[in-house]
């Protein structure tokens, strides 16, 4: 062991990976050592001997060395993460007011979305990523965090993570990001850097939703939540809505029907939205990414179908929860591009399955209330415990 507490060996510090691997490769240096005579400098273990986990790292430093590649591999305009945070002051400074803006304007639409108060919104997100520092320490490589504790690491996470965010939502809007088309450019291309990426644990942090506590139509149903078709006159992909009252939750959903010739439609309405060159809700993109967080197998299908929700003209439960299920895998980043409707109602959701005593009180209803009988029995018993209290009560206490 060494003074900060690292197992230490040979001068290699040892990582907790692939740790009979790694020990073979200790005792060979320790016997190279002896052979030449000399000392070996600290190096991680994970290059000796790699492992199935990927971190954020600086791009190897005989690529660099050629200013070619290397021209490839840093910001021009903005940096994210810790990597080149330094040259915020510099050559950077633009790109981060930029970020200073955006990260406030996340905040905002953020406390718009959950009715929450600005400060109480920061506070929120802060301590969020706060509280996770460790894990997203240990997604970075050690030599890109090393000269930042944790309150710094964090500080530059949070401010560049919610610029992410709200520039991932408004980047087809020229005037919300504020931006010129080669800034536009020069933004896009920073991006994508290996040494400016952030986890994506990180964002989903930001975004609010991890973890997830439901995941399909019968944990909904185990958290006291029924699901019941949308009675409106017309038709909307936005006539969604969500009550939850002190004991139970209602969600309202849009009839849909499934056949042959819908599963068609769907697929090329979701084609239609992604196209770039107008303005959009994702109303189409996000219904089904909801519906397929919803459904998991054809007994998530039969809830749905009973509701009055799904019409199957497919024949068959399985088929339909084949179809959302596999349209789900081409809906990436879903979380990222929520409807703000679908955004409030997820929350919503959510905020109501971490809520113990109306889950609990779910889970006494659907142990002991879910016949008829059940209520008869309840009843019978209640009425002879009362019958029991008053005869006591007047055998203690007889009028005279």
């Amino acid at each position: 062991m060494d003074a900060d507490g690292r197992d230490v060996e040979n001068g290699i510090e040892i990582s907790s990976v692939e740790q009979d691997a790694e020990e073979a490769i200790l005792e060979e240096m320790a016997c190279a050592t002896r052979l030449l005579g000399v000392g070996l400098p600290i190096v991680q273990a994970n290059i000796l001997s790699p492992s199935g986990i990927s971190k954020i790292q600086k791009v190897p430093a005989l690529l660099r060395q050629n200013p070619n590649f290397a021209s490839f591999c840093s910001p021009e305009m903005m940096s994210f993460g810790p990597m080149h945070h330094h040259r915020q002051n510099g050559d950077l400074q633009l790109g981060q007011q930029f970020k200073y803006l955006w990260a406030f304007r996340y905040i905002t639409q953020f406390t718009c979305s959950r009715g929450r108060q600005v400060e109480d919104s920061k506070r929120f997100l802060y301590e969020t990523v706060t509280q996770h520092i460790q894990l997203l320490r240990d997604m970075f490589s050690e030599d890109v965090t090393k000269g930042y504790n944790d309150k710094e690491l964090a500080q530059i996470l949070f401010v560049d993570g919610c610029a992410l965010l709200y520039f991932m939502k408004n980047v087809d809007d020229s005037e919300l990001v504020m931006l010129k088309f080669d800034q536009l450019w020069c933004i896009w291309k920073d991006i994508i850097l290996l040494e400016n990426q952030l986890p994506a644990k990180l964002l989903y942090l930001l975004i609010g939703d991890s973890p997830v506590r439901y995941k399909n139509i019968g944990d909904l149903k185990k958290a006291g939540i029924q699901v019941k078709v949308s009675q409106t006159d017309e038709w909307k992909w936005l006539d969604i809505s969500f009550t939850s009252n002190l004991f139970r939750g209602h969600l309202m959903l849009p009839r849909i029907v499934i056949n042959d010739l819908t599963r068609y439609l769907y697929h090329n309405l979701i084609a239609y939205e992604m196209c770039p060159d107008f303005r959009h809700g994702f109303e189409f993109y996000s219904f089904f990414s909801l519906m397929d967080s919803f459904i998991d197998d054809a007994e998530d299908v039969k809830e749905l179908r009973e509701a009055g929700v799904l019409e199957n003209s497919l024949g068959n439960d399985e088929e339909v929860a084949k179809f959302f299920n596999e349209l789900g895998h081409v809906l990436l980043n879903k979380d990222l591009n929520y409807n703000n409707k679908y955004a409030e109602i997820k929350w919503q959701i959510q905020k109501h399955c971490v809520n113990k005593w109306k889950t609990w009180w779910a889970q006494l209803y659907n142990t002991y209330f879910n016949t008829p009988w059940s209520y008869i029995t309840f009843f019978a018993v209640v009425f002879a415990l009362v019958l029991a209290f008053l005869q006591t009560f007047y055998t203690l206490n007889p009028t005279k």
